[in-house]
């Protein structure tokens, strides 16, 4: 199998929350300007409480002080790592957060309350389990983590390159001047997708670039959500004339593109000025043979075997889905729709368990094929259509209006449930 490397990308997006004091797996930006650390140190009679009651209490006594910063914040704050450190000649327990105030939330957030207080932990990911054997864990450290570099392809398409880009030119050598890809998709042992944000993908056969597909709603919504956000508007130069790819186009544009790429798509929009008028707008097109026929998909097993999580990553790594989140981190999809989110020290940060995609309105081409390789998710006995009831009795569980949040010996996360039915989650130690 050829073997590619996905790097890594920098992604925006908005929403904000009340005061609330949130963990690190939650989907939220922070001021690095605020960062600070908090510390605070519960003292106990010795022999007065057992190791795991000391630090469940000296874990209140830090979220009583963390809830009282983020109550004088205007969208509450983050935790970025936590550590304990026990005084050998007594009972004393020291706790030290780092926090940083949150600036917006994007996604999946998990608030830390007295409730699920094991959300206040040093690791990030840890679980062991007869079926379930996933063991990596690390601690955050102090200073922010350093942001990467950000995907700048040269938006111009001409007559016959695309980004610089040439039909024929070798997969190394499209790698060395873009410098990274969005997602590469492997379909089989001699095709792979590579995508470039969520509008463009190119497609390599044998290692060679054979094809390419733009649509401006290229991949489901659910999918497309996940991926970075870069600057994705690109300039045609044709024949002499340069145009914008999200112009309003004339007669003599539109025939540039009709008679330079193959299957050019247009909308077709009315003028407001004059209702006799239309004009168009370009929706996608293609240049070369990108990939139709996803029949000979080649997939790997999902992570539910008794194998640790760097094991597995080691093993299925290359045939996975490698993508940038929207969290500026690398992830790989398995074909359950486990989204495997790793931290910036290539360790495993959470597991999150997706929805169905829904490609009814997805442009790229074989989409059903393609689409139809995913199963529903499923995670340590549970899955995807699970009743509650099955969540409850795997351990300590608290239902929020649509969200449970389960805490276990071994790990702990958050699902949504609609209709006693679990629909996605997040989970993490």
């Amino acid at each position: 199998m050829v073997k590619y490397l996905l790097a890594l990308a920098v992604v925006y997006s908005c929403s904000s929350y009340s005061h609330s004091v949130y963990s690190r797996a939650s989907e939220c930006h922070v001021d690095e300007r605020s960062a600070q650390s908090v510390q605070v140190t519960y003292r106990a009679r010795m022999g007065s409480f057992s190791d795991d009651e000391l630090i469940t209490q000296t874990k209140e006594k830090l979220l009583h002080k963390l809830q009282d910063i983020a109550d004088n914040t205007d969208a509450g704050i983050m935790e970025t790592a936590v550590s304990f450190k026990r005084d050998p000649n007594s009972s004393n327990i020291d706790a030290i957060a780092q926090i940083a105030s949150v600036t917006e939330c994007y996604g999946d957030r998990f608030r830390i309350t007295k409730e699920n207080i094991d959300y206040l932990s040093s690791t990030v990911f840890k679980y062991t389990s007869n079926d379930l054997d996933i063991e990596t864990s690390f601690t955050l450290p102090a200073a922010p983590l350093k942001q990467l570099q950000q995907l700048t392809p040269t938006l111009i398409i001409t007559e016959d390159s695309i980004f610089t880009f040439k039909m024929g030119d070798e997969f190394a050598q499209v790698l060395e001047k873009l410098g990274r890809f969005t997602m590469l998709w492997p379909i089989n042992d001699t095709k792979l997708l590579a995508f470039i944000g969520r509008n463009h993908v190119f497609s390599f056969h044998q290692g060679k670039l054979v094809g390419y597909q733009y649509n401006q709603a290229l991949l489901p919504i659910s999918l497309a959500n996940q991926l970075e956000i870069v600057a994705e508007d690109f300039t045609f130069s044709l024949n002499g004339a340069q145009f914008a790819s999200t112009a309003t186009l004339d007669g003599q544009q539109a025939a540039l593109i009709d008679s330079a790429y193959s299957e050019p798509k247009f909308l077709t929009l009315q003028q407001v000025s004059d209702l006799d008028e239309t004009a168009q707008k370009l929706a996608g097109f293609s240049v070369g043979k990108p990939f139709t026929d996803f029949s000979k998909v080649q997939t790997s097993p999902c992570y539910q075997h008794a194998m640790t999580i760097d094991e597995y990553i080691s093993t299925y790594g290359n045939s996975l889905i490698q993508l940038v989140d929207a969290d500026n981190k690398r992830a790989f999809f398995t074909p359950c729709r486990q989204k495997i989110v790793m931290s910036t020290a290539e360790q495993v940060d959470h597991i999150k368990l997706m929805e169905d995609f829904s490609a009814r309105r997805a442009g790229i081409y074989g989409k059903n094929e393609l689409f139809d390789n995913f199963s529903k998710w499923q995670f340590a006995g549970l899955g995807q259509g699970d009743s509650y009831a099955k969540l409850e009795a795997m351990g300590n569980t608290n239902l929020e209006w649509d969200t449970a949040y389960v805490t276990t010996e071994k790990w702990h996360g958050q699902f949504l449930v609609i209709d006693n039915t679990l629909i996605s989650g997040k989970v993490f130690h």
